[in-house]
């Protein structure tokens, strides 16, 4: 297939010389609820020279990996086509799985990074395990990334889940749902100061928690003294049940 993403001829009409049983705009229209069709994006970008831009945004636009083996086979592609690397906005993929080893290097548009349930049996028996290099990587090649969704995870401690958050040094709108703390036990200065330093790092708009044992912590985060949510974040959406940090 061929790498470049430009149109090789004029879009705004459509085609020009065939008969169109449905107008431009509606078969437009259908290339972008094909989104999450894999198959059948495919089968736009080789039937149809006009609609092969629209395909291939529409493909690479929101990645969704289950697997870090399909991680390094997006990397592979993306690696062997530069071109494409522009494409992709959005990435889901479960942090267990999580790489960001190349990933985050060789995605200049990167805006939206999702790490849904990788488990259909929303399983939150075990902690995740997240190795310092990886937060070193996100922290030194994530700084496009504005959004951010964590989803049943279940993190050892507090603190373990605070410096996930403070890896991400410019994100814009958080999401936490269904997060889990294990059985570790948080030193109080260490968490009182990663606290305090993510609270002067992150520039939130945008909050919303559901059903998480960590919102004490991230209260401790965007409250004020007197309990208000700081002036920096313009709204929240806080539900579900609150459980104290480990301390």
């Amino acid at each position: 297939m061929d790498d470049s993403i430009d149109s090789r001829s004029d879009t705004t009409s459509g085609p020009s010389a065939m008969s169109l049983a449905l107008p431009w705009e509606v078969i437009e229209r259908i290339v972008d609820h094909s989104f999450g069709f894999t198959a059948t994006l495919c089968s736009f970008t080789l039937t149809c020279r006009q609609l092969y831009p629209r395909s291939m945004h529409n493909l690479y636009g929101h990645v969704t990996l289950e697997s870090r083996d399909k991680l390094f086979a997006l990397c592979n592609v993306l690696q062997a086509k530069p071109k494409l690397q522009i494409l992709v906005r959005a990435v889901a993929v479960p942090l267990e799985e999580f790489s960001p080893v190349p990933l985050l290097s060789i995605l200049p548009r990167l805006y939206r990074v999702t790490f849904p349930d990788g488990n259909r049996y929303h399983d939150l028996s075990s902690d995740v395990a997240i190795h310092n290099s990886t937060l070193l990587f996100c922290h030194l090649y994530g700084s496009g990334i504005r959004s951010l969704t964590i989803e049943f995870v279940r993190f050892s401690t507090c603190s373990a889940f605070l410096r996930l958050l403070s890896a991400f040094v410019s994100i814009e709108d958080l999401t936490c749902r269904n997060i889990a703390v294990g059985l570790g036990i948080d030193a109080d200065s260490q968490l009182v100061r990663v606290q305090h330093r993510l609270s002067r790092q992150l520039r939130l708009r945008a909050l919303t928690v559901r059903r998480t044992m960590v919102l004490s912590a991230l209260a401790a985060v965007f409250l004020t003294r007197r309990g208000f949510i700081s002036h920096r974040l313009a709204g929240a959406r806080i539900g579900g049940w609150l459980a104290p940090c480990s301390q």
